[in-house]
């Protein structure tokens, strides 16, 4: 059934990836850190991850400091502006929405029901993780973007490389990829 293949994919993917010796500065990805997480993650999955100027970027670094806003809004909350967390609530609720159409993260959406939902899709999944391990060690070393990204997220040193290389990992792994806005066609 259904269930059970969505059951057994979870711990096989984590059993794959834990075999991995990871020295990855995870601890430097502090809980406030909403813009450094949500633009590197913005950027790696861009169609030029190196390119930090793009509306998916831009969007991102704003839903950032918005979700820093809120946070910080409880910090000071008395009974004079009890509602502010409210407000920046419904302002971080607006700036998401403009995150998932600037990055279609309904594509990613998609691809990841596609992944996680058919035997076909999780074999596809392994599939596309053993081809980036057969590319590196048996043919072309230095040549599989997803195990680079795999390597990038394992041997990143701070939290916006941590997070860019781990949005360069998604692309890779779910064939997706936030295309940049074109709006004059």
């Amino acid at each position: 059934s259904k269930t059970k293949m969505k059951t057994v994919a979870v711990p096989a993917i984590a059993v794959l990836l834990a075999g991995q010796t990871v020295d990855a500065k995870w601890n430097s990805c502090a809980f406030g850190d909403y813009q450094t997480i949500y633009t590197s993650l913005a950027q790696g999955v861009g169609k030029d991850p190196t390119n930090s100027n793009t509306d998916c970027v831009s969007k991102a670094n704003i839903l950032g400091l918005k979700t820093k806003q809120f946070q910080d809004s409880f910090k000071t909350l008395t009974s004079s502006n009890w509602a502010e967390p409210l407000y920046l609530l419904a302002e971080m609720s607006t700036e998401s929405t403009d995150v998932f159409t600037a990055c279609q993260t309904t594509n990613l959406a998609k691809q990841f029901a596609v992944r996680m939902n058919s035997l076909a899709g999780i074999a596809d999944l392994f599939s596309t993780v053993g081809v980036a391990y057969l590319k590196e060690y048996a043919t072309k070393p230095g040549k599989s973007d997803l195990f680079n990204a795999f390597s990038g997220v394992k041997n990143a040193t701070n939290c916006g490389d941590t997070a860019l290389e781990f949005g360069k990992s998604l692309q890779y792994l779910m064939s997706y990829t936030a295309q940049p806005a074109d709006y004059a066609n």
